[in-house]
């Protein structure tokens, strides 16, 4: 379960900062739409603590766990399969 832990941790504080910004601001967390109104100049605090903190996820990631993750092979098939139920192949 270890191995879990830093993915658990990333979607728990992207949820919450996305409740975050609908319940405050009563928009929804789009990086499209928050981008275009930082460069149009609108809502300039508020858009910009977003992007930052965007993109300092990867740098605190690696302080914190030493190194980024790598792309693992050795997955259980049940994933793949669940998957298929979701999103079904089109022929």
């Amino acid at each position: 379960m270890n191995a879990y832990w830093p993915s658990l941790i990333g979607g728990m504080l992207l949820g919450l900062s996305a409740i975050a910004l609908l319940l405050l601001d009563g928009r929804i967390a789009g990086i499209s739409g928050i981008v275009g109104r930082l460069l149009g100049g609108g809502q300039v605090p508020l858009n910009a603590a977003f992007v930052i903190g965007l993109m300092s996820g990867p740098p605190l990631y690696r302080l914190a766990f030493g190194s980024f993750p790598f792309p693992r092979e050795d997955f259980t098939p049940s994933i793949p399969r669940a998957t298929n139920l979701v999103f079904p192949r089109r022929n």
